[in-house]
């Protein structure tokens, strides 16, 4: 069992929290994958890559749907208030990840 903080968080308690968060994002979201950083001098980390469908990556919505996930999981998710961790976030669509023409781990 990893702990991030000795005594107050283990990484299944924002596993769980996590997981439960990406299913409230709505029928616009393809995926979300994320990862913890612990970078020496800098703020914890949770960088978010989400996967968008191409309806919602339309330029006339996508500012509306990507600041909605965003606020979900920084204000309803509150990992900085919760467990220290800043969010990061990037947004990809479901064409761009499918024509990658090589895997990017990060992404799958």
């Amino acid at each position: 069992m990893a702990i991030l903080n000795p005594g107050y968080i283990t990484l299944e308690m924002v596993e769980d929290e996590v997981d439960a968060a990406i299913q409230q994002l709505g029928p616009e979201v393809i995926r979300v994958r994320y990862n913890l950083e612990f970078e020496p001098g800098e703020t914890p980390c949770i960088n978010f890559r989400v996967v968008i469908t191409d309806a919602a990556s339309r330029p006339e919505v996508l500012g509306q749907v990507s600041r909605r996930i965003r606020q979900y999981l920084t204000y309803d998710l509150s990992p900085f208030d919760k467990w220290g961790l800043f969010p990061h976030y990037s947004f990809r669509n479901q064409s761009a990840d499918a024509q990658r023409d090589h895997i990017d781990l990060e992404w799958v």
